[in-house]
């Protein structure tokens, strides 16, 4: 007669509820809404001195109106065959000055045009599974210094290349510009004769914008002069002051102790058809409305805004169990204007709660005796999430015999089934090599020698151990 102690109530179960406590920074997916090409020409021929007049010490290079490169901008110690312009498609662009062209190499349509101004030359393209855009050749900044940043501003972002402090020529910058993507990076050679400056990853790119500008005797534009160039050029591309509209028609449902949904209806920027750009989402433990809005925690979420008039979800997660929340969405439109927010409240679920019907079971088993033994286990806290937990039998060669989910409405699914090989179990036997089999209803584990047989059953919401 053997005797094992198959279940002890204050060690053998472990219960858990996985739970974040912090929420987690704001991030947007912008739904990529670019003006049109010829708008950005008429804006840059009226307002480019809004951009080239604060270009510190500001060198007037030449050339860039014609051909496909820059032979030396006007000095011995600018380029030497350079600003060339081109694709992972292949080939180089040709300037266009003024007028609005089409290549292959963006891909598409292919839609662009360059532009040559006092101290300023600027490409804008329309991009089409284009991964790579390149500027390259050679310069003569010799002695020179390189470095490079990326830069913000409003839902664009600036890639940075410098040439600069060289005793002979002027400085010259790169800087382009996209809508911001985290997947975009920037290499860049740190030769002082070397043009090589690159983005990738831009397949979710559909517009692109180059400036290249220059500062005389190796004069170096710091970041605080280039956030100007950047903001004054981006300032022509959004001339929308209308702020959209607000969601409507928000809710909550799937409520649980550490998760919710959030629903909405998608509403339209400043046409019936046109989506906004964004939602700016905010999530607190106290009341929210129109004045402190602003200043609430931040959630992050990766809701792209769908067509007018369709629903968009949002999935929280991290949340305390029995606490109240308000939730609240505002839009954001390309022009970086911002609807009044819509604002709900909340109250997450009870925390899930263990209930065992017995203590402990103690089985006193003969060789080649069966005995059944059956016990209850129950989420008590009934509307709350589903309730993890894990069987492990004293005295057994097996640790974390069987993991399961008990829902709330009383359903058991197993999640896991982990085994491990036999330390001690009793002298003369040996259990190793665990095989699984599935018989009918019953889960059946078995031993390749059969010594002892593990069986679990979900009969009637309870869970069988079986030991023979």
């Amino acid at each position: 007669m053997k005797k094992y102690i198959l279940f002890n109530h204050l060690f053998a179960i472990t219960a858990s509820c996985i739970m974040a406590l912090s929420l987690i920074s704001f991030s947007t997916a912008v739904a990529q809404v670019e003006p049109d090409i010829e708008d950005v020409l008429e804006n840059l021929n009226n307002e480019y001195s809004t951009i080239n007049s604060i270009i510190p010490n500001r060198y007037d290079f030449t050339e860039g109106e014609t051909g496909y490169y820059i032979y030396s901008g006007g000095s011995n110690y600018m380029y030497w065959y350079g600003n060339y312009v081109n694709t992972n498609i292949g080939g180089y662009v040709n300037y266009s000055n003024n007028i609005i062209n089409t290549t292959s190499y963006f891909g598409g349509e292919g839609k662009y045009f360059t532009r040559k101004y006092q101290g300023l030359f600027v490409l804008a393209a329309n991009l089409e599974n284009v991964n790579n855009f390149i500027i390259s050749g050679d310069i003569e900044c010799f002695d020179s210094y390189v470095d490079g940043t990326v830069l913000t501003s409003g839902l664009y972002k600036g890639f940075v290349k410098r040439v600069y402090d060289s005793p002979y020529g002027p400085s010259i910058n790169h800087l382009m510009i996209i809508k911001n993507d985290p997947n975009v990076q920037q290499t860049y050679s740190t030769s002082y004769y070397n043009d090589y400056h690159e983005i990738s990853n831009l397949n979710n790119t559909t517009r692109i914008y180059y400036l290249l500008y220059a500062g005389t005797s190796g004069y170096y534009i710091d970041n605080e002069a280039t956030q100007q160039i950047m903001d004054a050029f981006v300032a022509l591309l959004v001339t929308d002051t209308i702020a959209p509209n607000p969601v409507s028609n928000l809710f909550i449902d799937n409520i649980l102790n550490s998760s919710a949904t959030l629903r909405w209806t998608a509403p339209h920027d400043d046409s019936l058809t046109e989506s906004v750009s964004a939602y700016d989402v905010r999530l607190s433990t106290y009341p929210l409305n129109v004045q402190n809005f602003p200043s609430a925690p931040v959630y992050q979420q990766s809701v792209v805004p769908g067509l007018p008039g369709s629903t968009d979800t949002l999935s929280i997660s991290g949340l305390l169990g029995e606490t109240q929340y308000w939730a609240g969405i505002r839009t954001i439109d390309e022009g970086e204007n911002h609807s009044t927010p819509v604002i709900t409240m909340f109250t997450t679920g009870a925390d899930p709660s263990l209930s065992v019907s017995v203590n402990s079971i103690e089985l006193e088993v003969a060789i080649g005796e069966t005995i059944n033994k059956s016990f209850s286990i129950t989420n008590t806290a009934l509307g709350s999430s589903p309730l993890s937990y894990s069987i492990v039998a004293d005295n057994t060669p097996v640790n974390d015999i069987m993991t399961y989910v008990l829902n709330y409405d009383g359903t058991i699914s197993m999640v896991n089934l982990l085994t491990k090989e036999a330390e001690d179990f009793n002298p003369g036997i040996s259990v190793s090599d665990v095989e699984y089999c599935k018989v009918s209803d019953d889960l059946w584990m078995t031993s390749t020698d059969y010594d002892m047989i593990y069986v679990l059953s979900t009969i009637n919401q309870t869970i069988r151990l079986q030991y023979s």
